[in-house]
């Protein structure tokens, strides 16, 4: 009967105490969640306070939008687009011979000296670009 009494009450405390574990690990993550936003706050505190500085908005100013002070020559350098690199085609993979290895051996034999077949794709001609004479001034 006691036996009954004790397995009884560790079924009835099993549940809860699962249940515990599971919301101190969510305890804890949103600590850490909570720490990491709170640094997030401070670094976006410390960037507002900079752009209150006039000395840091006209330095931002001339490097993220290009203003320069009268008098002075700006130059911008633009680097040339880069080409689109082409992907090499796959080799095509040779379709699996059927028979035994000797028959595949004496085909590559007969078939050795004849020309390989080639596809019948016609290449597209070049489109001519018309000459336009310069500007007279």
């Amino acid at each position: 009967m006691l036996a009954i009494a004790v397995c009884a009450v560790v079924l009835t405390l099993a549940v809860p105490f699962q249940q515990y574990i599971a919301q101190r690990g969510q305890v804890s993550a949103l600590a850490a969640q909570e720490r990491a936003e709170r640094a997030r706050v401070a670094a976006l505190e410390q960037a507002q306070a900079r752009w209150t500085d006039p000395a840091y908005v006209r330095q931002q100013a001339r490097v993220r939008l290009h203003f320069v002070k009268p008098g002075e020559t700006a130059y911008v350098i633009v680097a040339p687009t880069p080409q689109p690199q082409v992907a090499a085609a796959p080799a095509p993979k040779a379709a699996p011979r059927a028979g035994a290895w000797y028959s595949q051996l004496w085909s590559t034999v007969t078939t050795a000296g004849e020309e390989p077949t080639k596809p019948s794709v016609k290449p597209k001609p070049a489109t001519p670009k018309p000459i336009t004479p310069p500007a007279k001034r």
